[in-house]
């Protein structure tokens, strides 16, 4: 987070976090209670997605507790070899939790789409499976990636003298990236045509 302190950044994960679970807790809330359902697939990719933003959060704040954002800081001390390897393993961990995680709300969407889009609009059905078959590749191709970009000896990415890391590689971010742009500009898309 360019321009935000170190000691700021569990903080605001924190305040957001806290956001994003009263808005989880009031949806599930109004969904059970208020209208008396049960909770829909769209509900349990929401509790999903919660659970792993929750597990984000954690290993984010475990990897700034070891120093994780002391790159940007001239003044910090240096790492002791222990600690540079479990930060690697909590990124690496991390890594899972943000890039593969970002595909649960999606699917949530996907998944409410399914009620929204009438069958009586084959069409724009078959465009929904194929967009939502598209995002459930994705999220497990980010994944294969995550595992196996350094190859598969895994431990290779929390190894000091390795020369490869997940989670420091620009085109995984790459990857990743134009994998998520795709997938939410499909997902976006998808009830367009029920303005019509």
């Amino acid at each position: 987070m360019s321009g935000v302190a170190k000691e700021a950044v569990v903080p605001i994960e924190a305040v957001l976090f806290t956001v994003a679970s009263l808005l989880v807790l009031a949806r599930l809330t109004l969904r059970t209670i208020r209208q008396h359902q049960s909770l829909t697939i769209s509900d349990w990719f929401l509790v999903a997605s919660w659970f792993d933003a929750a597990a984000l959060f954690g290993t984010d704040t475990a990897a700034y507790k070891l120093g994780g954002m002391d790159e940007y800081d001239p003044d910090a001390p240096p790492r002791d070899i222990e600690t540079t390897i479990a930060l690697a393993k909590i990124t690496f961990a991390g890594n899972y939790f943000y890039d593969t995680g970002i595909y649960l709300p999606k699917l949530a969407l996907l998944a409410l789409y399914f009620k929204l889009i009438p069958q009586t609009l084959p069409t724009l059905r078959k465009c929904l499976y194929a967009t939502t078959a598209l995002t459930g590749t994705f999220m497990v191709t980010t994944c294969f990636i995550d595992t196996f970009w350094c190859g598969s000896n895994v431990a290779v990415n929390w190894d000091p003298e390795g020369d490869c890391s997940t989670y420091e590689s620009k085109v995984v971010f790459r990857i990743d990236w134009g994998m998520n742009l795709v997938s939410d500009i499909l997902g976006m898309s998808q009830p367009l045509e029920l303005y019509n």
